[in-house]
């Protein structure tokens, strides 16, 4: 990737993240005329995994190399999987420890988790396709 496109990339990427981080810890009690679930999900599972489908995709974006070999592109893959997890994690373990308007749910971790794992299979697949079309 050319390093104008890298560095736009890590400037959308810490963007992504600052907004992450202000809707994990805002306050947001009095939204009004949101409907409490679409198709039997509550809205905010819903919320939880678009906040972190992106996680993965954009970070390896940010990174901007095209792995050398297809078994470096799934550990990349993987590790930012990892990485976004543990984001997830401490995100949910921070509103329990950090405010006292927010607690921490497992459902929504669970929710994040599903969304980090679907974007990481795209990013593997995406660094396979990479590192063979040399």
């Amino acid at each position: 990737m050319k390093r104008r496109t890298v560095i736009f990339f890590r400037i959308v990427f810490l963007l992504y993240i600052a907004a992450v981080i202000y809707l994990c810890f805002g306050h947001f009690d009095n939204v009004q005329g949101v409907k409490w679930s679409y198709f039997g999900i509550p809205t905010d599972k819903i919320v939880h995994f678009c906040m972190f489908f992106p996680f993965a995709i954009l970070c390896n974006w940010a990174i901007g190399r095209r792995p050398e070999k297809w078994q470096s592109g799934i550990g990349i893959g993987l590790i930012l999987g990892a990485i976004g997890m543990a984001s997830a994690a401490l995100t949910e373990i921070g509103q329990n420890m950090l405010t006292d308007w927010r607690v921490g749910d497992v459902a929504d971790y669970r929710a994040d988790c599903l969304a980090v794992i679907i974007s990481t299979i795209l990013v593997i697949f995406l660094n396979i396709y990479r590192s063979l079309r040399k």
